[in-house]
C-alpha cells in the first residue's frame, strides 16, 4: 500500500477474520511498515482506500468494540440477473458511454472531497449491522432484546441473565461476565450503582411487537379516516380560539 491509491483484492475468502489490526491500521491513519529485500525500512502513513469483494462477509471474531464496524462501508449486489434477461452487449455499451461515466465520477469524487465522506445509504448501514450482529453474539442481542428507553434502567445481573438465555435459544457462543460487561461499556451503556446494585440506564426490554415509529412518518389512517380528520380540524380550532 505504500505509495498507492488503492488497495483492491477480488473474491477473498469467507474465513473469519482472527486479527483486524492491520486493517484497521491502514485505515486509522496509524503508522505502518514498508520493507523492501535489502533496504531500510521505511514508517508511513497510508491514504489508500481498501476495496474488496466476496460472496460472504467473514466474520471479525477479535475485534467486538464498534470500531471496526465504523470503518465499514458495503455494498450489496443483491440484483440476480436471469438468463433470459442478460445482455450479450453489456461491454460494448458500457465502452460507449466510458467517458460520460467517467465525467460523472469525477463530479461524485468532488462531492466526496466537499463532504469529507463517502454516502452511506440506510441499506448499507444495515448491511454492517447485520454483519456485526453475526459475529457478535452482545450486539445481535442488544438489537433484538433491549431498546433505549429515557429514564428507564435495567439491573446489570438480570440482563446478563437475558444474555445467556438468548445464547441458549438461538445456539450463540456467549461470553463470560466480564467480557459481556467490558462489552457494554465499550457500545456505550451507562453503569449506575443503586442500593449496591448496578443497573443499566435508559434501557428497557423491547416488547415482541415492539416496532420503532418515525414521528416524521404519516400514519396511513390519518390519511384516509374520515372521523380522525375532522377531530384533528377541531383541536385545530379550539387551540385558536384559546
Amino acid at each position: 500500500m505504500y505509495g498507492k491509491l488503492l488497495n483492491a483484492c477480488a473474491d477473498i475468502p469467507c474465513k473469519a477474520m482472527e486479527n483486524t489490526d492491520v486493517l484497521k491500521k491502514a485505515v486509522g491513519e496509524d503508522t505502518l511498515i514498508y520493507e523492501k529485500k535489502g533496504q531500510d525500512a521505511i514508517h508511513f502513513h497510508s491514504y489508500a482506500k481498501l476495496l474488496f469483494s466476496t460472496n460472504e462477509m467473514p466474520q471479525n471474531l477479535e475485534d467486538k468494540s464498534d470500531a471496526f464496524y465504523r470503518r465499514l462501508l458495503i455494498l450489496d449486489m443483491n440484483r440476480v440477473v436471469k438468463s433470459g434477461e442478460k445482455d450479450l452487449h453489456l461491454k460494448e455499451k458500457v465502452q460507449a458511454e466510458s467517458d460520460y461515466a467517467i465525467h460523472m465520477a469525477m463530479i461524485a469524487l468532488k462531492n466526496l472531497y466537499e463532504q469529507g465522506k463517502f454516502t452511506e445509504s440506510e441499506h448499507s448501514k444495515e448491511c454492517v449491522r447485520e454483519v456485526q450482529r453475526t459475529s457478535d453474539s452482545i450486539c445481535a442481542f442488544i438489537d433484538e432484546s433491549l431498546v433505549r428507553a429515557k429514564g428507564k434502567r435495567l439491573k446489570r445481573s438480570e440482563v446478563f441473565h437475558m444474555y445467556e438465555e438468548y445464547c441458549k435459544e438461538n445456539g450463540r457462543q456467549g461470553h463470560g461476565k466480564s467480557n459481556f460487561f467490558r462489552n457494554m461499556t465499550d457500545k456505550g451503556f451507562l453503569l449506575k450503582q443503586y442500593n449496591g446494585e448496578f443497573y443499566y440506564q435508559d434501557i428497557a426490554v423491547k416488547e415482541e411487537d415492539f416496532c420503532p415509529v418515525d414521528p416524521e412518518e404519516r400514519i396511513p389512517f390519518e390519511e384516509t379516516d374520515i372521523d380522525y380528520k375532522q377531530l384533528q380540524l377541531n383541536m385545530n380550532q379550539e387551540i385558536k380560539g384559546i
